[in-house]
């Protein structure tokens, strides 16, 4: 009898270290975890004139996830080197077109900047037929980056006499 109560006792001891731990394993990370960590989903940071957006929690997982698909190995063959190469003689001459108007940053550009969730969408200018493409990254906790890359996109912007782009840093 008093080595079941023991036991019993042991048990229930075990079970109070594990809760207690746990609650202070919670309590260190909500001190720990950087504050980008709650940044706001962005279907809520993008206008409501939007229509339409992707959004990715990270651009790392948007590329390794692309790597695997059928369409990326599709393209590796080289039977589809003319299309490629039309593909990109297309994706050049978009921006002549004017039908919408991107931001002058490369991926590898938006991934150096992003800490976590990275979205896009097209919205309606006011000239009819044409659309803007608002992106919205979040930079985690050191804004210098993104400040380093609207610099480089301002010049761009200069380069090829078009107004600066309006960003807000929060």
């Amino acid at each position: 009898f008093v080595e079941r109560s023991f036991l019993e006792t042991s048990a229930m001891r075990r079970r109070r270290i594990k809760k207690t731990s746990l609650t202070l394993i919670g309590v260190l990370l909500m001190h720990v975890l950087p504050a980008s960590a709650a940044a706001p989903p962005s279907e809520t940071l993008l206008p409501r004139t939007a229509l339409l957006y992707i959004a990715a929690p990270s651009l790392d997982d948007v590329e390794g996830m692309y790597s695997h698909t059928q369409f990326n190995a599709m393209m590796q063959y080289d039977a589809f080197q003319p299309f490629r190469v039309e593909l990109d003689r297309w994706k050049k001459d978009v921006q002549g077109l004017a039908l919408i108007e991107t931001i002058p940053a490369s991926w590898e550009e938006l991934r150096s900047v992003a800490a976590g969730e990275t979205a896009a969408a097209l919205v309606p200018t006011k000239v009819v037929g044409r659309f803007a493409t608002v992106v919205t990254v979040d930079v985690g906790d050191d804004p210098r980056m993104a400040d380093l890359l609207l610099t480089k996109v301002d010049g761009r912007q200069k380069y090829y006499k078009r107004p600066p782009l309006k960003a807000n840093i929060a």
